[in-house]
C-alpha cells in the first residue's frame, strides 16, 4: 500500500542536530512563513542496522531541471512515472550496486549521520541554498516540535527507499515513492544528492506493488547494457546502442527498451557474445526528450536489466553519439 502524504518538501535549512536515539539527523528548515523538521534515518531498527547509502557531490539527472520550479513548502506527488516522485529502481537515479554500507566511527557514532550533517551544515551557511526532501509528510501538530520548538510541529520523514520491504514494513511498499534528499547550491549550479536504503530491503520489486519478488524471477543484471545513444541527430532518427556482455548469445524476443513514462520499444532477434546492436527509435511513442530522460532495458519478464540517464546538456551535442 503506497505511503499516504508522499511528496517533496522544498525549504531552506536553518540548523541541524543529532536525535536522541543517535539514529536520525534532524534538520530544521523554513519556507517564507512556515517551519519544518526533516528526519533523516542514519540507522535501521532492523538487523543489520547499518544503512546502504550513496551520496553524489555533483549530481546530474533530468529530475534536477524540474525541482527549482516547485513552490516553497510541501508538494504532494503521485505514485506514477509522470507524478514527479523518486524510484530507485525504475528512475535510473544511480546503480544500487555502488551503494556503500555505513560504518560506526566509535560507539554509537555513525559516519553516515555526520557525512549528511556536513553537507546540510554547508548549506545552512550558503545564501540561497535549498533542500528538496522526498518522503512522507506529517503534521501540522498542535504541540511544539520536540527538537526545534517551533509550533505547530510538522515536517517530512521516510527519506529513504520505500519499496522492497518484507515483514512489518511491507505495508509501506509502493513504486515511485522512494525518499531522498537533494541540496541545491545555485551559485555553483551544483546538486548534492543523498539516497538511503535498509540492508533488509530488496532491489527486485513488483512493478505494481513495490513488494519484493522471488529471486527465481530475478535474472542476472547488466548482461545486456545500454552503451550509447544518438539523441539529437542532424538527419535521420534517434538510436540506442546495446552490448551483450556475456559469453553466450542472447535471444531478445520479448525484450524491450523503456522510457521514463514506461513506453516500450520492442526488441527482437539475437545478440551474439560481445556484440553490439543499434536500435533505431522510429516508434513515435518512445520519448527521448531534449530536457533529459532515462532509458531502461527490460527482459522478457519485464524486469530491468540495465538503465541509464542523460541530461539536457548531454542531449545538446548535435549529431554526436553520446556514450553512457
Amino acid at each position: 500500500m503506497p505511503l499516504k502524504g508522499y511528496g517533496v518538501l522544498k525549504s531552506q535549512p536553518i540548523s541541524t542536530m543529532v536525535a536522541r536515539d543517535s539514529a536520525h539527523l534532524e534538520i530544521h528548515t523554513v519556507d517564507e512563513e512556515k517551519h519544518y523538521r526533516i528526519a533523516v534515518n542514519a540507522r535501521s531498527q532492523t538487523v543489520p542496522p547499518e544503512l546502504r547509502y550513496i551520496i553524489f557531490d555533483s549530481f546530474k539527472h533530468p529530475i534536477t531541471n524540474k525541482l527549482p520550479g516547485l513552490d516553497n513548502g510541501f508538494t504532494l506527488l503521485q505514485n506514477t512515472p509522470q507524478g514527479g516522485g523518486l524510484d530507485y529502481i525504475r528512475g535510473n537515479l544511480f546503480d544500487y550496486h555502488d551503494m556503500k554500507i555505513a560504518h560506526h566511527i566509535a560507539g554509537s557514532d555513525n559516519e553516515l549521520l555526520y557525512t549528511i550533517q556536513k553537507y546540510v551544515d554547508n548549506a545552512v551557511g550558503t545564501k540561497d541554498a535549498a533542500i528538496y526532501a522526498f518522503g512522507q509528510s506529517w503534521g501540522p501538530e498542535s504541540k511544539r516540535d520536540q527538537y526545534f520548538g517551533f509550533k505547530p510541529g510538522g515536517g517530512i520523514h521516510d527519506i529513504h527507499m520505500n519499496q522492497g520491504n518484507a515483514g512489518r514494513w511491507m505495508n509501506d511498499n509502493g513504486v515511485w515513492q522512494d525518499g531522498g534528499m537533494f541540496i541545491h547550491f545555485p551559485a555553483e549550479d551544483r546538486w548534492v544528492a543523498i539516497f538511503l536504503a535498509f540492508q533488509s530491503q530488496s532491489f527486485h520489486t513488483d512493478d505494481k506493488t513495490g513488494h519484493p519478488i522471488e529471486d527465481v524471477r530475478c535474472p542476472e543484471e547488466n548482461t545486456v547494457i545500454i552503451v550509447a545513444a544518438l539523441l539529437n541527430p542532424i538527419a535521420g532518427t534517434q538510436s540506442i546502442s546495446i552490448l551483450n556482455t556475456t559469453p553466450d548469445e542472447i535471444d531478445l524476443s520479448g525484450w524491450a527498451l523503456a522510457d521514463i513514462n514506461k513506453n516500450r520499444l520492442s526488441l527482437s532477434g539475437t545478440i551474439g557474445t560481445g556484440n553490439f546492436m543499434t536500435i533505431p527509435v522510429s516508434n513515435t511513442n518512445f520519448d527521448l526528450p531534449d530536457s533529459g530522460g532515462i532509458i531502461s532495458i527490460l527482459d522478457s519478464s519485464g524486469i530491468k536489466i540495465n538503465g541509464v540517464k542523460y541530461t539536457a546538456a548531454e542531449y545538446s551535442g548535435n549529431g554526436r553519439t553520446f556514450k553512457f
